[in-house]
């Protein structure tokens, strides 16, 4: 090789290559010196032991640089290497190295036998490097070797600067920490002499997962020797058959009897250490004393027994020690003994004869107490259990494991392998010799770590181990028993039986015993809800069986009489612990285990185990173990004896509506139980539910679960249902999803129905998935209904409220139902019916029409409104086609089929506005106006009269036949009638072939004027007194046929004459004290014999008595009516008669000046009162609160009524201050009335003020209707009418009631119940919306459809009540209906009323048409039946919103257009059964229509049926009219 310059030399060494051993400490071995070799070099400067000359920058160099290069150092002895380094040359060529092979090993020919080590790599081979190796596992060597093979490449050269070896570092480390290092200690021989044995060695032997551990020897100064050192000559060497498994140590003879006492070894490795302790006793040739055995263990707690035996003592005084302390307490005793043992027991104890200590001939021995109680391991605690160690194995205090004697292994010692073989592994031999049964082990002494101590091999015993055991017995040092049955061997070493093992044992060597209970078994509470169990295992023990019973749940309730649980399967052998899962927390579980054996069941053996108390008394898992849509099963971890609170929070409403924070609320405190039911919630959303433990006043946390409820259908229909298209025949149609909570989950689809608004006819029914519809195929302007409902996968919502949409307007269809109502000579009346379907708002009707066969020669009559055209202009006995065509805003539809009528002569129509112009007593003169349909021409007009009424004779009946007379004009005049006669007359119309029905009127003659006079009264003065006079009354018998009544005329003589005919003025005694009628008897009923004065009413008229001394003219008059007011007087000659003065004398005379006084008093009272009444009688006083005078009651002083003379019953009470008989019972005192200036209400006569009425002590609220001072007398004679209506009127709710009347200072007032939300009509105008509101052709009102069938049903209801009592009300109207505060209607207003079943006006009283029944209207005739037809009117007011009937038609056109069977059309908010029931009540004749009671039933049917928008709906149309000039027409 070329060496390289000395510049190379002066390189710092950069690396070093070595090979460490697993210690953490290596001795490095000094090589310099040591023989070194290599293949071919010549140069001293290159030559091999520059590789080990502690230089870096000298370079060993091989000479060629080709083929197989080698380099070796010889290290002159046998090493356990544990490191290899190789520096590389520093001055160049480092990449030479590359691929280099180091090996170490015995052989120093053939490399490839020693242990390759390593080999250099690629990016190791660098200039300057140091490359370590580290030998694992260690190497037991000589020679160390580097080899290169250049394989061709030039200059590829083996050339080193260093090469450094590491062995072990076999010395006693004092830093190391006791632990377990597999070491076995033998000595060989077991005892020794002064002399011989120049061989004896003492080997520590590693396993092979410690055979890097470094190992040294000592010796222990506690024998009684002085010297504490190794013997002369002892070394510690490796043997190159053993290599690096054993460490030995040297005890050549020249040590003599200093290779006796207690030696030990440590071996450490990775900082743990081992230290054995061999004792070497003397031959038994020299002893004095020997122990009996060189080591005992013993655990702590556990009594021992110390003997030693006298083998040739020179005396008996023995003498022991404990580590070299004297223990005189012993003196004189071989055998001693300590009672529970301690840790401070262990040591060496030592007996000798007294003197003899220090020859080095006395016994000793060695005591281990194991720092744990007897079967126990792991101190300071020693809680742990030993498992069971076979075959004499003892278990090691500090691990647990078993230590297992020479000839034994395992983790239980149960492993057999007989006395050749040693090792906690069973690794080391004592020979080469392949028989486990060889006897190389014999003589020899085996001690391993403690607590095991030394013993002889397996199959021997004795102190110097030659002695093979006696029968039965096996093991090391012939300690264990053998179990074979009886007549078997048992091999010695192994305890193996030639036959069979006795009862109840098993195994390789019979040492397994199915009496034997599982060891170690420890119950550990891990967890609340778990127990760990465990138990040392066995490997006798083929499975186990594990059961565990509940005997005291939370510590709070003990189990009498607990339940095993059984594990479900048979635990494998393998299994040494389980955990037992779901149990109670704080509660006591007994735990049993059985060992398997085979088929055999072992002994149970149990401990008890307490789970863990909930420190935070979890709960947790709370578990959702079911749910549906409004309930939720939860369940939680069960805490023993523990409260729990359970509180719930909607998170997430129909998961559309989040709710933070969630706001709790308290579900239950529950006890006894872990599982609970939160019902009542909404479907499809999310709650919050947490649950809490309460314990003896701890809380724990509060565990929260979420849960979703399950779906259901929807509660609520959806929302924002609307119209987005609208054509002719079409609709659209969108929605939105229910509102937030009535889903019910998530939304699917939808279904729809489409109805028409009126018939309530299904058009469509459909289902779709999106959220809006179009609807084809549709009628135009109709009104529909749409409804909407959402569907889940678990059913179907409610349908939306329906929502009214109307197609647009087209052309209308054809006109239904045309045909011929009237034909006459010269018209013909074509009617028709509204298009079905309309398809708009019909604004006017064409009518086409055409003589038969003059189709080109049409005639078209536009812009018709009625349903019915009359066609005028037309020729006589002709045929015409007629068709009939109607338009909307949109244009005109088609014409109507034709229709044909030929032209007639039909029956005339009623003659209107039929009156009387003038009448006399024997002449009436009648006019009336032409019928509007005479249906042909006027020939002339039939008149015809008959009587229908005498009243001058009662037992008059009217005869059924007419007079009959034609008259060629509108007027009609008939004589000779005769007078005071009322007479019924009829007028008809007569054309060419028909005379007409006629039209009647019923008519007064005027009373006679020419009456005969009665003869002049006869006076009877005898008879007299000073207050009366007697007269008698001859009737005048001639020409009396139409006097009526008489009368008795009082006037005094000085008083103005009189006429002796004239018309009879009704003059009372308190109008006219000096001119009176004293008494009125009809015709049959007049007296003799009259007493003029005595203070009776006759014939209404008071009978005042007479003025003592007063002169008196007394006539008698003859009287003869006309009507209700008219009547004449014929009167007789005055008798003139002289009052008697009264008896002379003081008390006469102070008698007849009290009687003057007292008639001057009441005279001028009556004048006061008359005047008062004049001025007030028709003013309401203003706020006067003065008492009445109590209505006396010692004198009846009624007055005369002319239109009920003769019926003393009824009174007039308005010149008294009185209320009538029939009306006492409502008669209040003026004090307790109270008139207010308040005007409620007013008319053309009356008016209502605010006011009230005390009664029963408390002031009730009332209405207070009286008279206008400007009202006439027929206006008077009506509210006189209206009370005495009411007074027979029954209270009932839906009629106004009469709280009571006063008559005061000539004015009568009547109380009336207090309803301040005014009158119907009103009320339904003002809640219609604002017509400014909206531009739409219908608007809604405020009132629901159920108020207005409510109304309806209320007015039903009052006048079936009144209709019941006998009153017809003749002004039935919305205006005359009130409404309480509740919303009742009330009928009111009785002003027109009649208490009798039928009723013909006579008089002119205004009452408004649009509200009369045809036959009202055209005979006035009024009937119970006549109320329904109003009725029918009304409930078209409410239905219409208060419109105005009729709107398009005059009033005086009314009675005709009825007539000809025209009625008001359906409203478009109502349903067909509502107008059903108008018609019903239009129907002509009378007892065809509905009582009030049937209609009653109908509207209650309606009203509390299953739905009210079926009937009526709150829709305001445009068409609904109010003309407020045609309000009373």
């Amino acid at each position: 090789m070329t060496y390289w310059g000395s510049r190379f030399r002066q390189l710092s060494r950069l690396m070093f290559v070595g090979i460490v051993l697993l210690s953490p400490k290596g001795l490095a071995l000094v090589l310099i010196g040591k023989p070194a070799s290599q293949s071919f070099y010549n140069d001293p400067n290159t030559s091999p032991d520059k590789a080990i000359d502690g230089d870096v920058n000298t370079v060993q160099h091989t000479l060629r640089c080709a083929g197989e290069q080698w380099w070796m150092v010889d290290l002159q002895a046998i090493y356990c290497l544990t490191k290899i380094t190789i520096v590389s040359r520093r001055d160049c060529c480092g990449w030479r190295l590359a691929d280099a092979v180091v090996r170490a090993g015995l052989n120093a020919s053939d490399f490839s036998q020693n242990t390759r080590i390593g080999s250099v790599s690629s990016s190791q081979a660098t200039t300057g490097a140091v490359i370590d190796f580290m030998v694992d596992p260690v190497v037991s060597a000589r020679y160390v070797s580097v080899q290169l093979n250049g394989n061709g490449i030039r200059n590829k050269c083996l050339h080193m600067a260093e090469v450094r070896v590491e062995e072990i570092q076999d010395s006693e480390d004092t830093s190391s920490v006791a632990g377990r290092v597999d070491v076995t200690l033998v000595a060989s021989p077991a005892v020794l002499g002064p002399t011989g044995n120049n061989g004896s060695t003492l080997a520590a032997y590693k396993s092979p997962t410690d055979i890097a551990a470094a190992v040294s020897f000592g010796r222990q100064l506690t024998t009684g020797g002085s010297n504490d050192h190794l013997p002369t000559g002892a070394v510690g060497f490796y043997d190159a058959s053993l290599g690096c498994k054993a460490r030995l140590l040297s005890l050549p003879e020249a040590g003599g009897i200093d290779r006796t006492g207690v030696f030990y070894s440590t071996a450490n490795r990775n900082g743990v250490m081992t230290k054995i302790r061999s004792i070497i006793l003397p031959t038994d040739d020299i002893i004095h004393t020997s122990p009996l055995q060189r080591t005992q263990t013993v655990s702590t707690g556990e009594s021992i027994i110390l003997q030693m035996e006298d083998v040739n003592s020179p005396n008996t005084n023995y003498r022991w020690k404990r580590n070299g302390i004297d223990m005189p307490i012993w003196d004189g005793m071989l055998s001693v003994s300590i009672v529970s043992v301690t840790q401070a027991d262990e040591g060496i104890y030592s007996c000798f004869a007294d003197g003899q200590e220090n020859q080095q001939r006395h016994g000793f021995m060695r005591l281990i107490v194991r720092e744990c109680t007897d079967g126990t391991w792991g101190p300071p605690s020693c809680e742990s259990v030993c498992r069971r160690c076979y075959n004499g194995g003892i278990c090691e205090d500090l691990t647990g494991r078993c230590v297992c004697g020479p000839g034994f292994s395992g983790e239980h010692c149960e492993n057999v392998h007989g006395r050749h073989v040693f090792g906690q592994d069973a690794g080391h031999t004592c020979s080469d010799s392949p028989d486990p049964h060889h006897d190389a082990c014999r003589g020899r002494l085996f001690c391993l770590p403690d607590p095991y101590g030394c013993s002889c091999a397996a199959g021997y015993t004795g102190m110097d181990c030659m002695q093979e055991c006696k029968d039965g017995t096996y093991g090391a040092s012939c300690k264990q028993t053998c179990h074979c049955s009886p007549g078997d061997t048992c091999e010695k070493d192994s305890g193996e039986c030639s036959g069979n093992c006795v009862t109840s044992y098993f195994g390789r060597n019979c040492q397994c015993s199915a009496e034997n209970i599982v060891l170690g078994l420890k119950v550990i509470p891990n967890d609340p809800r778990a127990l760990f169990v465990s138990w040392q295992p066995d490997p006798c023990v083929s499975g186990y069986k594990l059961e565990y019973a509940l005997t005291n749940r939370g510590q709070c309730e003990k189990i009498e009489s607990p339940q095993r649980v059984v594990f479900p399967n048979t635990l494998d052998a393998e299994t040494t612990s389980q955990v037992i899962i779901g149990l109670e927390d704080h509660s006591t579980y007994m735990v049993y285990i059985l060992p398997q054996y085979s088929s055999t069941q072992g002994p149970e053996v149990s401990t008890s185990g307490t789970t863990l108390r909930q420190t935070n008394l979890s709960v947790s898992p709370v578990r959702i173990t079911s749910y549906d849509s409004v309930s939720v099963t939860l369940s939680w971890r069960e805490v023993n004896c523990a409260t729990y609170s359970v509180e719930y929070g909607l998170g997430d409403r129909d998961h559309c509506e989040p709710f933070s924070p969630v706001t709790y609320s308290l579900h239950c405190m529950c006890t006894g139980t872990n599982v609970t039911v939160i019902s009542g919630l909404t479907a499809n959303s999310m709650y919050k539910v947490r649950v809490r433990a309460s314990l003896d006043g701890n809380y724990g946390l509060a565990e929260e679960a979420d849960v979703v409820t399950g779906p259901r259908e929807p509660s609520e229909p959806p929302a924002q249902v609307a119209v987005t298209l609208t054509a002719q025949r079409s609709l659209s149609f969108s929605w939105s999803q229910p509102p937030c909570g009535g889903r019910g989950g998530v939304i699917i689809g939808y279904t729809y129905r489409l109805t028409e608004d009126e018939s309530n006819a299904q058009v469509r029914l459909s289902v779709v998935s999106k959220e809006s519809a179009t609807v084809d195929d549709l009628t135009p302007y109709t009104k529909y209904s749409f409804q909407v409902l959402a569907y889940t996968s678990v059913g179907d919502g409610p349908y939306s409220i329906g929502l009214i949409a109307g197609t647009l307007e087209a052309e209308p269809t054809v006109p239904l139902n045309v045909a011929i109502q009237n034909v006459d000579e010269f018209s013909i009346t074509v009617k028709w019916s509204k298009p079905n379907p309309p398809q708009g708002i019909i604004t006017h009707y064409n009518v086409r029409y055409w003589r038969s066969g003059q189709t080109g020669s049409q005639m078209v009559d536009r812009n018709l409104q009625p349903l019915m055209y009359l066609i005028t202009g037309l020729e006589k006995n002709v045929t015409y086609f007629m068709q009939v065509q109607a338009e909307t805003l949109v244009g005109a539809g088609p014409w109507s089929n034709a229709v044909n009528a030929t032209t007639r002569i039909g029956v005339p129509g009623l003659v209107r506005n039929l009156r009387w112009t003038d009448r006399t007593n024997s002449k009436v003169t009648l006019e009336w106006e032409p019928p509007i349909s005479p249906n042909g021409q006027i020939q002339n007009y039939v008149a015809e009269y008959r009587v229908l009424e005498k009243p001058y004779q009662p037992d008059f009946t009217p005869a059924d036949e007419y007079i009959r007379k034609e008259v060629p004009r509108a007027s009609f005049r008939t004589e000779n009638l005769e007078p005071g006669t009322k007479y019924e007359f009829r007028v008809s119309v007569e054309n060419e072939l028909f005379i007409g029905p006629g039209q009647i009127l019923e008519v007064y003659t005027k009373p006679s004027s020419v009456l005969p006079a009665p003869p002049q009264p006869i006076s009877y003065p005898d008879d007299a007194t000073d207050t009366t006079a007697i007269i008698g009354i001859i009737r005048a018998v001639p020409g009396d046929e139409f006097i009526e009544s008489y009368v008795v005329q009082v006037k005094k003589a000085r008083s103005s004459p009189v006429t002796k005919r004239d018309v009879l003025i009704p003059k009372h005694f308190q109008d006219s004290p000096d001119d009176y009628i004293a008494a009125e008897f009809p015709k049959g009923g007049v007296p003799d014999r009259f007493v003029v004065g005595d203070a009776k009413l006759y014939g209404g008229y008071y009978n005042a008595p007479l003025q003592r001394g007063a002169v008196y003219n007394i006539r008698v008059g003859s009287v003869s009516r006309g009507n209700e007011t008219e009547a004449n007087v014929e009167h007789s000659e005055p008798l003139t008669v002289r009052v008697q003065q009264a008896n002379s004398g003081p008390t006469t005379t102070a008698v007849a000046l009290g009687v003057i006084v007292c008639v001057l008093v009441v005279f001028i009272v009556t004048i006061l009162i008359v005047w008062k009444r004049r001025k007030a009688r028709f003013r309401a006083p203003e706020n006067v609160q003065v008492a009445l005078t109590p209505k006396p009651k010692e004198i009846d002083t009624p007055t005369v009524d002319i239109d009920n003379a003769g019926n003393s019953d009824k009174d007039d009470y308005e010149d008294i201050g009185l209320l009538p008989s029939w009306a006492s019972a409502y008669e209040i005192r003026w004090e307790d009335f109270i008139v207010e200036d308040v005007i409620l209400g007013t008319g053309n006569f009356g008016e209502v003020r605010a006011g009230g009425v005390k009664m029963d002590g408390k002031v009730i609220k009332a209405a207070i209707k009286t008279l206008k001072e400007t009202a006439p007398e027929t206006a008077w004679e009506d509210f006189k009418k209206e009370l005495q209506t009411m007074t027979k009127i029954k209270p009932h709710p839906n009629v106004v009631g009469l709280l009571g009347a006063c008559f005061q200072q000539g004015v009568l007032y009547m109380a009336l119940e207090y309803l301040p939300t005014g009158n119907l009509r009103d009320y339904l105008r003002n809640t219609r919306p604002n017509q400014g509101a909206a531009n739409s052709k219908k608007r809604m009102s405020t009132l629901t459809s159920e108020n207005l069938l409510k109304f309806g049903l209320d007015v039903a209801k009052g006048m079936e009540h009144l209709s019941v009592t006998g009153i017809i009300h003749r002004d039935l109207a919305a205006r005359n209906i009130l409404l309480s505060d509740d919303m009742t209607a009330k009928v009111s207003d009785f002003g027109l009323s009649r208490g009798q079943d039928v009723y013909v006006q006579n008089s002119s009283t205004r009452i408004p048409v649009r509200w009369l029944a045809l036959e009202s209207l055209t005979l006035r005739v009024y009937k119970s039946k006549s109320d329904v037809w109003s009725f029918g009117i009304l409930l078209w007011e409410i239905v219409t919103h208060g419109s105005t009937p009729y709107p398009g038609i005059e009033s005086k056109s009314l009675a005709q257009i009825l007539l000809d069977g025209y009625r008001m059309p359906k409203p478009e908010n109502c349903a067909d059964d509502i107008y059903d029931v108008m018609l019903s009540c239009w129907q002509e004749e009378p007892s065809n229509r509905p009582s009030f009671g049937k209609l009653v039933q109908i509207l209650e049917e309606m009203t509390f049926g299953s739905d009210a928008n079926l009937y009526v709906s709150s829709t305001v149309y445009e068409n609904f009219v109010i003309k407020q000039e045609l309000d009373d027409a």
